[in-house]
């Protein structure tokens, strides 16, 4: 269900549409999370697939998937040492009264911090992030080191750990520098068009959740329960 959504182009990227035709082939790793689960479980998941080298794992969390659902989901993970969360603000020039949290896996060996992508379907989620009716959250990214490609280049991120993220994943285009530029073209301007007139702010890959305004005493007491785990 996931995947043909990627292919309808709501995620606006190009490169996501071409590599969920054929996830096997591009070594995405893909699992329904039912029943009761903890952080230690989902972080043994992820590693697996970094020791596999899988370029990203997608895992779905079957629930009513509310605003409320995305915070739990946040705070069980963000209750174990490698995993932390963030504030992200807002892009300059940009404001609003949304939040844009944002959920952090630290890799095995401490070395990068990979920025998840949260897909669900409620507001003030992104238009290319809400999957309407979707009968579960998705966390989706990248569990191996970054690539180091010249548009996609590794940032620091909340943690000081330079930082994966979707944009890493091998694209299968080789040498073919001009379709590669191509399809970026496509994606940015997709991108700002299925967003608009919503902020950017909210679509950026360091966000894993648009949450309302409402939710800002949880969020903080999330933020700083996550701070103060070691």
């Amino acid at each position: 269900m996931l995947f043909t959504w990627y292919t309808q182009g709501q995620v606006a990227c190009v490169f996501a549409q071409a590599l969920a035709r054929d996830p096997h082939a591009s070594k995405w790793f893909s699992a329904v999370v039912v029943g009761t689960w903890t952080a230690d479980m989902i972080t043994g998941m992820i590693d697996a697939a970094a020791a596999s080298a899988h370029e990203a794992v997608q895992l779905l969390f079957p629930c009513e998937a509310t605003v409320e659902d995305a915070l739990q989901l946040s705070a069980t993970l963000a209750a174990h040492p490698r995993w932390k969360c963030a504030d992200n603000g807002w892009k300059d020039g940009e404001t609003g009264d949304t939040i844009h949290l944002g959920l952090q896996w630290i890799s095995a060996a401490g070395d990068y911090e990979s920025w998840a992508l949260g897909i669900a379907p409620f507001l003030p989620m992104p238009f290319t992030r809400r999957f309407m009716g979707a009968p579960f959250i998705a966390l989706v990214l990248r569990p191996t080191a970054p690539r180091h490609y010249k548009r996609t280049p590794a940032k620091h991120g909340s943690t000081g750990l330079v930082a994966a993220h979707l944009a890493h994943m091998d694209d299968g285009l080789g040498d073919d520098e001009r379709t590669r530029d191509k399809w970026w073209e496509g994606t940015r301007k997709a991108k700002r068009a299925l967003v608009s007139p919503d902020p950017m702010s909210q679509a950026r890959a360091k966000v894993t959740f648009s949450l309302p305004a409402a939710t800002r005493d949880s969020v903080d007491k999330l933020i700083a329960s996550s701070a103060s785990v070691s």
